[in-house]
């Protein structure tokens, strides 16, 4: 094998291993959500998963906002003969969402049926609301 052509490709690997790791290095985090701040606040202690549910409720409340914001911008946009299919899609995606949920709750796995429900509907909404407002508004 040719040495000049090996240690070519091997410069060449070397520019693009230096690059992308640069740039990765060079992404910041993004910043902590209020979801993320209450939950580094819970006392891991004694009553956590009571904490827990707060948090994700707090969370829940935020993004069901947000999704109900989003809902009616998309109703306000969407043409006239798409609004009833977007209503039956809005009603079939909340009776998935509480369905699955409530898996969850029935799944035995840490931290507990009612914190894993909470973090499920507070995740779910927050998918749907980034989908409308994506998807629909834009």
């Amino acid at each position: 094998m040719n040495k000049k052509r090996t240690f070519s490709r091997l410069g060449a690997m070397a520019v693009v291993l230096a690059i992308s790791t640069s740039s990765w290095a060079a992404t910041p985090n993004p910043a902590p959500t209020l979801l993320d701040k209450c939950m580094d606040a819970v006392d891991l202690g004694y009553g956590k998963n009571g904490q827990f549910l707060n948090c994700y409720a707090e969370e829940l409340q935020r993004q069901d906002k947000r999704l109900n914001t989003a809902y009616k911008a998309a109703q306000s946009k969407a043409p006239a003969d798409a609004r009833p299919a977007l209503l039956k899609s809005q009603r079939a995606w909340i009776a998935f969402r509480d369905a699955r949920c409530e898996l969850e709750r029935t799944l035995d796995y840490a931290p507990n049926g009612q914190v894993n429900q909470a973090a499920c509907l507070s995740s779910l909404t927050e998918e749907q609301a980034k989908w409308l407002e994506g998807a629909i508004l834009n």
